[in-house]
């Protein structure tokens, strides 16, 4: 009986499948946990702050989205993105 086994062409397409999925997920997260800070921290106007916020996230996720690709070193460039959502994640539960 003879061995399926999957060509390395159609493995790298599916790893590219996989990291840009993972990529965008672990991005949008990071910009959302930002807006997440800035509408708690701004007390009084949390509206003006969430359309601020919205201009920050929107602003950021393309650059996260390219520094998870763009970084040489393999896994280099989720490490700094889940670093930054790690950070965002742990000054929201400082500040509240």
């Amino acid at each position: 009986m003879s061995r399926v086994t999957v060509s390395p062409k159609s493995r790298l397409m599916l790893n590219r499948l996989v990291n840009a999925a993972g990529g965008c997920l672990f991005s949008y997260l990071v910009a959302h946990m930002l807006l997440m800070d800035l509408v708690q921290r701004a007390r009084p106007t949390p509206t003006d702050a969430a359309a601020a916020g919205h201009m920050i996230a929107l602003a950021c996720l393309p650059v996260l989205i390219l520094t998870w690709f763009g970084l040489y070193t393999r896994y280099r460039g989720a490490m700094v993105v889940i670093t930054a959502g790690g950070v965002a994640a742990l000054s929201g539960l400082v500040v509240s």
